[in-house]
């Protein structure tokens, strides 16, 4: 019994460390979640999502992620309708996450996975 209860516990521990958005560990599921779901570069025709670097940030609570993936056309964002060049394409996303919030996702330095925009 006291065996099946240890092994209850540490597991219970661990799935709160993956999820929590306060480890390291969970901030960057979070990140990897979101480019998966919610970057529009990615979302259209990105495929390979590979975490490289993760980057300490001076706030609490705070880490930057970098991931390497590809996409099957040139170019950003949702490009539905448009004419497309199609070659295999290299993109690295940087994901802040903020205390388990995304608050700035960039490909490229090109373009701004939240609003939508090419950088100026």
């Amino acid at each position: 019994m006291k065996k099946i209860f240890s092994i209850i516990l540490i597991s219970a521990v661990l799935l709160t460390a993956c999820a929590n958005p306060s480890t390291k560990e969970g901030a960057q599921k979070i990140a990897e979640k979101w480019v998966k779901q919610n970057a529009s570069t990615y979302v259209f025709d990105g495929y390979d999502l590979k975490h490289t670097k993760t980057f300490p940030l001076s706030c609490d609570n705070c880490w930057k992620y970098e991931f390497l993936f590809k996409s099957s056309n040139s170019g950003y964002g949702d490009r539905t309708g448009q004419v497309l060049a199609q070659v295999i394409t290299d993109h690295r996303i940087q994901v802040l996450v903020e205390n388990g919030e995304i608050t700035d996702a960039n490909v490229d330095n090109a373009y701004d996975e939240i609003n939508k925009v090419l950088a100026e």
